[in-house]
């Protein structure tokens, strides 16, 4: 034997040239040897080329690395060259392509052409660097930063022992290179287990889990871009650290789908913000929206809010969110720079002085949702200068024409507040009023009033739009229009209620029957009237008939019709084609021999 010395980290006693062509080859197939069975496949496959080249290992011919120690982490010893006390980012990390593998924000920070002399290639887990003991203070901690270069031939050596009391005390740095090496050297079973056909996704077994810890650690591109094409890019179902997630997004030839809530990715938001192209999010959080886009707006970089844009597909989400005077800065800075965006502003809180600064931008927005009271507040905004009347129409565009007052199309399940009816006053009405006139759109505003309240004046309000209006309402309400409606206001009425009228399960007196005897005489025809359970009479039923002809399908059952008024109704409907269903049962009519004969009448 030549004597010569073994470098850390070859725990052989004997150099590689005196083991031998057989014994570098043998570990290549996989030995029994323990010395070569804990060296990374970098090194086997240098000790083999050594070996069939007759000469030393040449270090420096491995291609270059980099690596970024982290502030605050211990360095490498000077004098023992012991790696325990380095993180996996401390460590010189194998390269994953021909190319550098970190992309260097500034020149000045790419490393010297020497220092790729003191890196020992392998896997993340298990790459090594000796220094020859210099000066402390040339070494930088700074992320980012490089160790001082050393040579070769300063490195110094390691025993034995020591090698082998560090394995003992670090067991997952051993798991972790297994893996990888096991990955790298059966990378085509690697690649056929990512393309078969039975990979299915089961979270109970997390095989997904293990196979992106696999490739993240094989760092090989062919097996990482083979495991995003059979996934779709879609890593929902894997929980992802901060440096797997980076990893893929820089392999990805498409958006990466992940899910934050799923994952335990943390980051500072400021480090996401140039991959926010190259992300799709599933599930994202309204929190997480605001404190991206508060970054964006502090950073004031424009690009970055297409980026949001598409990784969340043009979908911004603020409900349930306070917003204070910052955040308005950083939604108007978002809005500004959008197109076709839709925007969720549900149970949103905005103060009142920057709503009228936001309204504006509402051009850049293609769709809104909001919820009652929030939209109360945009509907004063709008209504209380001229300068807003751009702003109503857009707001009315958004809103895709409607106005929906109800709370069961915007429930808050986290809280009880908004179950209650909205009281509107008369103010409240005609904010209303003058958005959908000043709108001046030819598409019809359907107003939503279930679940509200509105003061009588506030009823005086709405009438003059009504004519521009769909209206859905409950019958509380109906029943107030009927009792307020005017002659001269009763075609608009009959024209925003539409074709189908339930006043079912509710007592008309007679002033709003008299309203329904002027919504009858202005129809253009209704194809639905009912009017079960009303308590109707002859006497009230004589109001009604004249324009009965009018409606296609009525229900008078569960009333108190006679005999007498039943014998009317029969007159009315065996002279007009147009109706089609009667329905009489449940009344006090004795005699109904002569509805057995028109299949229209519904009476038993």
């Amino acid at each position: 034997m030549c004597g010569g010395p073994v470098e850390f980290p070859d725990a052989h006693e004997d150099c590689v040239l005196c083991l031998g062509r057989a014994h570098a080859e043998a570990a290549l197939e996989g030995s029994d040897c323990k010395a070569c069975e804990d060296l990374p496949i970098k090194i086997l496959r240098a000790r083999l080329a050594a070996v069939r080249s007759g000469g030393p290992l040449d270090p420096a011919s491995s291609p270059p690395a980099a690596f970024e120690p982290q502030a605050g982490r211990p360095q490498a010893s000077h004098s023992g060259g012991s790696n325990e006390g380095l993180t996996s980012a401390q460590r010189p990390r194998r390269p994953r392509t021909p190319e550098p593998p970190l992309v260097y924000a500034e020149e000045s920070s790419r490393p010297p052409a020497e220092a790729r002399e003191m890196v020992s290639f392998g896997y993340e887990e298990d790459d090594f660097m000796s220094t020859s003991a210099s000066d402390p203070g040339a070494w930088s901690g700074a992320p980012g930063s490089l160790r001082n270069p050393v040579s070769e031939r300063s490195r110094p050596l390691v025993s034995k022992d020591d090698l082998r009391r560090k394995q003992s005390s670090v067991p997952e740095v051993r798991a972790g290179r297994k893996r990888a090496q096991s990955v790298y050297d059966n990378g085509p079973a690697a690649k056929r287990a990512c393309s078969h056909s039975e990979f299915t996704r089961r979270p109970e077994e997390n095989p997904e889990n293990m196979m992106v810890e696999c490739v993240y650690e094989a760092q090989e591109d062919e097996l990482t871009e083979c495991f995003l094409q059979k996934v779709g890019d879609d890593l929902t179902f894997c929980s992802l650290s901060w440096k797997e997630f980076h990893y893929f997004l820089q392999h990805g030839n498409q958006q990466n789908t992940v899910n934050l809530r799923y994952g335990n990715i943390q980051v500072n938001i400021r480090e996401i913000l140039p991959f926010l192209s190259r992300i799709k999010f599933e599930c994202m959080s309204s929190v997480f929206i605001l404190c991206v886009i508060r970054e964006i707006y502090e950073s004031g970089s424009a690009g970055f809010v297409s980026g949001l844009l598409s990784s969340v597909e043009n979908y911004i989400n603020l409900q349930c969110r306070d917003l204070d005077s910052v955040h308005c800065d950083a939604l108007r800075f978002t809005l500004q720079h959008c197109t076709a965006a839709s925007l969720n502003l549900q149970w949103t809180s905005i103060p009142e002085e920057e709503l009228e600064s936001i309204l504006p931008l509402f051009t850049h927005v293609s769709h809104l949702s909001v919820d009652r009271r929030l939209l109360l507040k945009m509907l004063h905004c709008c209504s209380v200068s001229d300068v807003q009347q751009e702003a109503a129409s857009v707001l009315l565009s958004i809103l895709q024409h409607k106005l929906d007052f109800s709370c069961r199309s915007a429930m808050d399940l986290t809280t009880n507040t908004d179950s209650e009816p909205l009281h509107l006053t008369a103010d409240d009405c005609r904010a209303t009023s003058r958005v959908i006139q000043r709108a001046h759109s030819d598409t019809k505003t359907q107003l939503i009033l279930q679940d509200c309240e509105i003061h009588t004046a506030g009823m005086d309000e709405l009438f003059p739009v009504l004519h521009s209006v769909q209206l859905c309402c409950d019958k509380s309400v109906l029943l107030q229009f009927l009792a307020h409606v005017r002659p001269e206001e009763a075609e608009s009425l009959s024209g925003a209620l539409g074709e189908e009228l339930d006043l079912s399960q509710t007592q008309l007196d007679p002033q709003v029957c008299r309203g329904l005897v002027l919504i009858l005489e202005y129809c253009e025809g209704l194809t639905e009237l009912d009017l079960s359970q009303c308590r109707l009479t002859d006497h009230s039923l004589d109001l009604l008939l004249p324009n009965l002809h009018k409606v296609q399908n009525i229900d008078f059952s569960g009333n108190n019709i006679t005999d007498a008024g039943a014998q009317k109704i029969h007159s009315i409907v065996i002279c007009n084609s147009n109706i089609k269903t009667v329905r009489l049962f449940n009344n006090r009519i004795e005699s109904r021999e002569i509805f057995s004969t028109d299949p229209r009448f519904e009476i038993c």
